[in-house]
């Protein structure tokens, strides 16, 4: 999700609005959040290596081509 400068800053205002308490229990909700963005960059990343091995595959189907 993107958030303009605007967004961001508001939340920014939020959590420093916040209480110590305020801030403890929004904890789990934040480290489950943190968690689910780890998983997703993990499987990006994945999929980013897979293409990689794809392109260098064409490349060197292209090239055979091209020799032929």
């Amino acid at each position: 999700m993107r958030h303009d400068s605007e967004s961001v800053s508001t939340l920014i205002d939020k959590i420093n609005a916040m209480s110590l308490e305020e801030l403890k229990g929004q904890l789990p909700l934040a480290q489950n959040s943190l968690e689910s963005i780890e998983l997703d960059l993990e499987q990006l990343m994945a999929l980013r290596d897979v293409n990689v091995i794809r392109v260098a595959a064409m490349r060197s189907r292209l090239t055979g081509l091209q020799q032929a």
